[in-house]
């Protein structure tokens, strides 16, 4: 049985990095860590309001406006983390550059080789190779 290898972040940036291009490496990085992010806030969003109707109502019984109010900031804290990865690539008169989706599909469309293809497949664990086009 294979042992779990643990990376730290910097190896794993330098792991995307070394595997496609270095702009795009970087960028794939970032993104791969705002979306993990994303996905601890919305865990931690189901954790106390999703899963258990008792925890709600302890939570109630406690202290109800404050946990109605975190209830709605953590939800509002999750829809906001969702637009801004969807903004436009870059924003204001000095066209500053926004960590985005649409901003790594640009890069995407405009690297020089194939090779990101194949190590995202392999960090996806995916057979064929993604067609972007």
């Amino acid at each position: 049985m294979k042992t779990a290898e643990f990376l730290t972040p910097e190896q794993v940036r330098d792991k995307f990095i070394e595997g496609m291009e270095p702009d795009l490496g970087e960028l794939y990085f970032d993104l791969y860590t705002e979306l993990g992010l994303l996905h601890i806030k919305w865990r931690q969003f189901l954790d106390l309001y999703g899963k258990d109707p008792a925890r709600v109502d302890l939570l109630n019984q406690i202290a109800p406006e404050f946990f109605g109010r975190l209830q709605t900031t953590l939800y509002e804290d999750v829809i906001l983390h969702m637009a801004r990865m969807t903004d436009p690539k870059e924003t204001g008169r000095q066209r500053q550059l926004n960590l985005t989706l649409r901003r790594i599909a640009i890069v995407l469309l405009h690297c020089p080789t194939d090779s990101y293809k194949r190590f995202l497949c392999q960090q996806l664990s995916l057979r064929a190779p993604i067609a972007i086009t």
